[in-house]
């Protein structure tokens, strides 16, 4: 059985579909919110003895645009890296960079110290350590079973 489940969301079809109406309605160049939308960073998950780390590639991000949150034993990396090209006087030649918004899902598995999560971000890595919990740290709990009178 697969301890880790990487999970990538697409964007919702709304929000597709007016970033291209929206792109084909204006001139030349156009914005590059159609290439944003299928943007997906690419991340590894690697797992040791006493943790998993997932390295994500975020090259020319700040890691104040990035945002790691734990919910419901899935982790989400979320973020927005900002396009930083004059809209004038430029004539493009080719596209291979995404921008825009992007979201990562990883659906948690395997028994984690929550608390002892952790990320760093270094020379456009983000790095997430994830330490394994022991499964015997987890308390037992008797389920106590009513009696009812028949």
């Amino acid at each position: 059985m697969a301890k880790f489940l990487v999970v990538r969301q697409l964007p919702r079809l709304h929000t597709q579909r007016s970033a291209f109406e929206r792109d084909w309605q204006t001139p030349w160049p156009r914005t590059s919110s159609a290439r944003a939308l299928i943007w997906r960073p690419q991340a590894d998950v690697h797992e040791y003895a006493e943790q998993f780390v997932i390295k994500v590639e975020l090259a020319g991000m700040r890691d104040a645009a990035i945002e790691v949150t734990l919910h419901d034993g899935v982790l989400y990396v979320s973020g927005q890296r900002e396009e930083h090209c004059p809209s004038h006087g430029v004539h493009i030649h080719e596209l291979g960079i995404n921008y825009g918004h992007f979201e990562l899902e990883f659906a948690l598995r395997a028994p984690i110290d929550e608390a002892a999560i952790s990320a760093r971000y270094d020379d456009g890595m983000l790095l997430i350590t994830l330490p394994k919990r022991n499964p015997a740290q987890a308390e037992p709990r008797r389920i106590t079973i009513e009696q009812t009178n028949v």
